[in-house]
């Protein structure tokens, strides 16, 4: 049983952490507690990419009182979480896991197809890295390649998650910007990459499956 593990451990090292974790410890069950939100993202984006999602379950505290005690949820994902809460009244707090599953998209993509992205020696890649590789030009090619009849279909999707400029900038920070991200846009960012993911899994074009 692991409490809040990562209290004496630099950021610099979380990750390996999870790897340590996956790796070394995979045949034991382990109870983990964190309040390093950013540290529970990468673990669920770890496990995917490792194909381990289905040895995990993550459950979030949301809140307690004292009449209740905590009021606990269960989200085995990162999609599971913007699956509840794309919504009009939500929408808006979904930068953070917009950021985790699309850059997740991209990195997996992107070791199957084997894009050349430009090295960082901090290892620290986000997804305009990816972009700017290539990967809409080399997915598209792909893709259409795979499926010539929904040409159309597959460049909306792309054009639906890559083509929205700073979407999950806007609104993964308290800025003016977040207002004028419009529910549909976000509707549309989480379809294209649904629909994406499906195509890639699908063809083989992406890691881990």
């Amino acid at each position: 049983m692991l409490d809040d593990v990562l209290t004496s451990i630099d950021k610099e090292h979380r990750r390996r952490v999870g790897e340590l974790l996956f790796t070394e410890f995979k045949d034991f069950q382990i109870i983990l507690t964190t309040h390093d939100e950013h540290w529970n993202e990468l673990l669920q984006s770890s496990a995917r990419a490792m194909g381990l999602q289905n040895q995990w379950q993550y459950i979030q505290m949301n809140g307690w009182t004292v009449d209740t005690g905590p009021v606990l949820s269960v989200s085995d994902s990162s999609w599971e979480f913007i699956a509840e809460n794309l919504t009009e009244a939500n929408y808006r707090n979904l930068g953070g896991p917009f950021r985790v599953v699309l850059e997740d998209f991209l990195t997996r993509t992107s070791a199957k197809v084997e894009l050349r992205v430009r090295f960082k020696s901090d290892g620290k890649y986000t997804a305009g890295d990816f972009v700017l590789a290539g990967i809409a030009d080399e997915l598209r090619k792909l893709l259409v390649k795979a499926e010539p009849s929904n040409e159309v279909a597959i460049g909306i999707d792309i054009a639906r998650v890559l083509g929205q400029g700073d979407l999950i900038n806007f609104l993964s920070h308290n800025n003016p910007g977040r207002l004028e991200v419009t529910f549909d846009q976000a509707h549309d960012f989480s379809s294209g990459l649904c629909s994406l993911l499906a195509r890639c899994e699908k063809h083989k074009l992406i890691k881990g499956k």
